[in-house]
């Protein structure tokens, strides 16, 4: 302990006050529950749906609140959203007209895929939020007739997601493609035979591939004690 820190970016300061009463402090490492990690990022349109939007995340420890604000998704349709990336593969991206392997003109979920990775996070509106609610469209956001959406939830997600919270994407699906109303057409989902391409076509990604708009603060917070304090009391000496 010393009576001035000038701690490097991986360290965090502590503070006490000695039996002196006076104050003191060290650097010490810093870990993912000294801080609290704040992102925000844009969603870009996919295929032609013309779908935008924004994302807040906020992390502390294990604990994430997503915020997304969208316009211009297919109206009145649940929208399939979720957290997707590699883990440790450090490039997550959203996909470019590149990714249309068979050229017709439509991405895929598997063709996008190969550059946002798979899915880590489902952002279900209650319930189970781990990959195997991918396709729970009877737990996704609904868009309202204007084609809005307005979602927020708080979730917990593994250690391992929080450490790599930066290097992820999110991406919304479902487009109507012929606006009959329903996700319907000849067309199967690339994921699931049993489900039509509209519902599970990419509508929009986020950070773009330019990662243009992404803004990321990391904030922490330090507590102030005292050596000789009695147990519920703080540095003053009162409760």
């Amino acid at each position: 302990w010393t009576d001035y820190c000038d701690c490097d970016d991986d360290e965090v300061r502590e503070h006490k006050i000695n039996n002196k009463g006076c104050n003191a402090c060290r650097c010490v490492a810093r870990s993912d529950e000294d801080e609290d990690v704040e992102r925000s990022f844009k969603l870009g349109s996919l295929n032609g749906a013309g779908a935008t939007g924004h994302v807040q995340f906020r992390l502390s420890g294990t604990s994430l609140s997503v915020r997304i604000t969208a316009r211009g998704l297919s109206p009145n349709l649940p929208h399939a959203q979720h957290i997707h990336g590699a883990l440790d593969s450090g490039s997550n991206t959203c996909p470019t007209a590149a990714n249309d392997a068979n050229g017709d003109g439509i991405i895929t979920v598997v063709e996008g895929g190969s550059s946002y990775g798979p899915i880590a996070v489902s952002l279900t509106t209650s319930g189970d939020t781990s990959p195997d609610s991918a396709l729970a469209l009877d737990r996704f956001p609904v868009a309202d007739r204007h084609g809005n959406l307005d979602y927020e939830r708080t979730i917990e997600v593994s250690q391992e997601i929080a450490a790599q919270i930066n290097e992820f994407h999110i991406v919304q699906h479902g487009i109507d493609f012929d606006r009959s109303g329903a996700y319907d057409g000849d067309r199967e989902s690339s994921i699931d035979p049993d489900v039509p391409l509209e519902a599970t076509v990419p509508a929009n990604c986020g950070p773009p591939a330019d990662n243009s708009g992404a803004v990321t603060t990391r904030s922490t917070t330090t507590t102030t004690t005292r050596e000789d304090a009695p147990y519920g009391m703080g540095s003053n000496g009162k409760p």
